[in-house]
């Protein structure tokens, strides 16, 4: 299934690197926090919700706790990670760079997936930590969107 997200430039076009991120349990199968960038239109957040919402449902028989993953199209990387401590965490982010480093994704998923820890996601409702914590998580982006890939942008669509 095909991301509706389309790829741009990322210095001309001022796109997000890092529009969407999303942690979940993977035990309830329930989203806990998702941060979405202003740049994504309605279409383009709920095609990355319902990818999300299905890795997250496959997750613990696909990936062992602390393994990632990582699947590219003509739309952008999309990388995930098992939580490693218990497994029952998993998160996703989608960039439309192709070249964006996947250790530095994994890095960021692992802080991603620290923060729904420290915010006590076991009782939490579909999407409750979303608002809590959408300053912390718009802030870890910011920080991984800052070491881009190269000067240019190796994004999808980027002209040679």
């Amino acid at each position: 299934q095909a991301i509706l997200v389309k790829a741009t430039m990322c210095k001309e076009m001022q796109c997000a690197e890092l529009p969407f991120l999303s942690v979940g349990s993977t035990s309830s199968r329930v989203p806990l926090a998702t941060f979405c960038a202003s740049s994504l239109d309605v279409d383009e957040r709920e095609a990355l919700e319902k990818a999300f919402r299905k890795r997250l449902g496959s997750a613990a028989g696909k990936l062992q706790p602390g393994e990632t993953q990582e699947r590219s199209n003509d739309h952008g990387k999309i990388c995930c990670l098992r939580s490693e401590s218990s497994g029952d965490l998993f998160a996703l982010v989608f960039t439309p760079c192709l070249e964006y480093p996947p250790e530095r994704a994994a890095r960021l998923l692992a802080e991603a997936v620290a923060l729904v820890t420290s915010a006590e996601a076991a009782e939490v409702e579909d999407g409750g930590l979303s608002e809590p914590l959408r300053p912390l998580l718009q802030d870890l982006l910011a920080r991984y969107e800052s070491a881009a890939p190269s000067e240019e942008g190796d994004c999808v669509g980027a002209a040679a």
